[in-house]
């Protein structure tokens, strides 16, 4: 292991887990930006037809095919020194893919692509055992994403800018900026409000603390631009949460950050089981009640994946913006069941626990990030193992790093200069010059002991 590290540290030029980050992004980014110069965009419903530029197909059937290559191609690598520990881990991050892929195909729905990426991206992280830092070209990537985005918004507003079919800016109540809603590469505010938000938290770990505050910054307003309430409330509670992970004591550090992410998760859950309201959270009570009427007709095993795009091409209950259940739990329950919940929070549980040992050691990244994800999923479906691919970058790579990122001392340590320097004793730290901009009392990324 000593070997690999040195192979691939920070002085050789090739680094598999930073190619693995960049192909995942090109994956999600560049036929989307592809599809935004050769074909229309605008608002769609789930009957219409969409009208795929056939370049931006194919681009993203090859870069689809390139990271799941390469991610087959790292397990192969090291096909002799695979990692023996963690197993159990592993097996807990694959439990829900195999089922629901199990469960599709008895459905009638066969594998793809796409259906591929989430076991190859786990166990390639799981062989490399990569450094936490290397998530750090995520931030960069985040980042050339948002500037994409404003770029085309400010420049480009008819490619930039949620239109409609007919034509015309589409500007509803929810417009934070005057000037529409920011889509970027992608098709609708949210999405990439989702994609930006959920890759800020690795901006952290940029080396630089003015590029560092940059990319915050540019990030941010993107954000904002994009209207995504959801992406601004879980930015806010990352935040909070970054805070709240300023305390001294290590074990109290470790207990604030689980108790963080699962508070945040049982908001996820219990928001869509007490909204009473139709039209609570932009109508999105209307789409849970239906929802969980619909899951009960299935509650063991669900009705698989592609539900929502099946049901949508008939006249039903729900409205026809509704292409999920906007709210991870009503996803889980209505695609898969209770048995899909049962293996989707046990996975949870897994990066729960992850979360606090880093934070134990004064790396909140893992821990404010989770409780980032469970707010932006309280509203949308920020993951799915089968679908949502457009976030493996900046979900399912983050998570996998999370559970089986190498945790020896490879990064300098940032931390803050508590009130009283020379402490000593359990909890006392020794503290550096640089915090960094957005890391307020804690490190969120610099490796440090054995978490």
């Amino acid at each position: 292991m000593q070997r690999e590290r040195e192979r691939f540290g920070p002085a050789q030029r090739f680094d598999p887990a930073q190619l693995l980050i960049l192909t995942s992004w090109a994956y999600i980014v560049l036929p989307r930006l592809i599809q935004t110069f050769t074909a229309s965009k605008y608002r769609t419903e789930i009957s219409d037809s969409i009208p795929v530029s056939h370049l931006s197909l194919m681009s993203s059937r090859a870069l689809g095919l390139a990271l799941l290559g390469l991610s087959l191609a790292i397990v192969v690598q090291r096909a002799r020194d695979l990692p023996s520990n963690r197993g159990l881990a592993l097996v807990l991050l694959l439990a829900p893919w195999v089922y629901m892929v199990t469960w599709n195909y008895y459905l009638g729905t066969r594998p793809r692509i796409e259906t591929l990426l989430f076991p190859a991206v786990v166990l390639a992280v799981w062989a490399l055992r990569p450094r936490l830092d290397r998530l750090a070209l995520l931030g960069w990537l985040t980042g050339v994403t948002a500037l994409i985005g404003v770029v085309l918004g400010a420049f480009l507003p008819s490619k930039g800018i949620l239109t409609a079919a007919a034509g015309g800016f589409i500007a509803p109540e929810k417009e934070i900026l005057p000037w529409g809603i920011l889509i970027g590469p992608f098709s609708d505010g949210n999405n990439f409000g989702q994609f930006l938000a959920l890759g800020l938290p690795a901006v952290a770990l940029v080396r630089n603390r003015l590029s560092r505050a940059l990319l915050a910054l540019l990030i941010v307003f993107a954000v904002v631009w994009t209207s995504s309430r959801s992406s601004l409330a879980a930015i806010a509670v990352g935040a909070f949460v970054l805070l709240v992970l300023g305390a001294r004591h290590p074990v109290t550090r470790r207990t604030l950050a689980r108790v963080a992410v699962a508070a945040t998760a049982g908001i996820l859950i219990a928001l869509p089981l007490t909204t009473r309201s139709d039209t609570a959270f932009t109508n999105r009570g209307y789409i849970w009640r239906i929802s969980l009427r619909a899951w009960q007709q299935a509650p063991w095993l669900g009705h698989g994946s592609t539900w929502y795009s099946q049901i949508g091409q008939y006249v039903n209950s729900l409205p026809s913006s509704a292409f999920h259940g906007h709210n991870q739990f009503v996803q889980t329950l209505v695609v898969g069941g209770l048995a899909y919940l049962v293996f989707t929070a046990a996975m949870f549980g897994v990066l729960v626990y992850a979360s606090g040992n880093w934070a134990l050691h004064r790396i909140g990244y893992p821990a404010v990030f989770m409780a980032m994800f469970y707010v932006s999923a309280t509203l949308e479906v920020s993951f799915g193992v089968v679908d949502r691919s457009f976030l493996v970058a900046v979900t399912w790579l983050p998570m996998a790093f999370f559970v089986f990122a190498d945790r020896a001392p490879t990064l300098p340590v940032i931390r803050v200069q508590h009130a009283r320097s020379g402490g000593s004793g359990a909890g006392a730290d020794r503290a550096p010059a640089d915090p960094g901009p957005l890391t307020g009392a804690l490190d969120l990324g610099g490796g440090v002991g054995k978490p």
